[in-house]
């Protein structure tokens, strides 16, 4: 597998602001779950399909100046997309912002960790 076969650096938009970022972590949960029964075997062995939802954690660099109100951020869409040719490309659609928390450290640059839920993801 070559260099160009795989997905490299990211940009991250925000409602269509760029966000400088440290990293972006995604997770859909509740797909489906297990069905605790009474059962001679002693574990469970059914299984159902539940709501799904959706989280978003992003570490932000905090800029000087032009900071994003992250708490009003509520019905956003944001898009992950390669940052060579575009070619890959992921939208979140309906993202509210859950907690904002900022990590200050000697050797890095001061970030916010934002913990964020979504309604709506599509692979474009």
């Amino acid at each position: 597998m070559s260099d160009d076969e795989l997905v490299g650096t990211i940009v991250l938009y925000v409602d269509g602001q760029e966000i400088d970022c440290a990293s972006v972590s995604t997770n859909l949960q509740g797909l489906r779950k297990a069905v605790k029964t009474m059962n001679s075997k002693g574990h469970a062995n059914k299984s159902a399909s539940t709501t799904s939802d959706g989280s978003i954690q992003i570490d932000a660099f905090i800029p000087k100046k032009g900071a994003v109100d992250w708490g009003r951020i509520s019905g956003a869409t944001v898009i992950i997309e390669s940052q060579d040719d575009g070619s890959y490309r992921e939208v979140y659609s309906g993202v509210g912002v859950v907690t904002v928390g900022k990590k200050y450290s000697v050797d890095g640059e001061a970030t916010q960790s934002l913990d964020c839920f979504y309604k709506d993801y599509v692979v474009e």
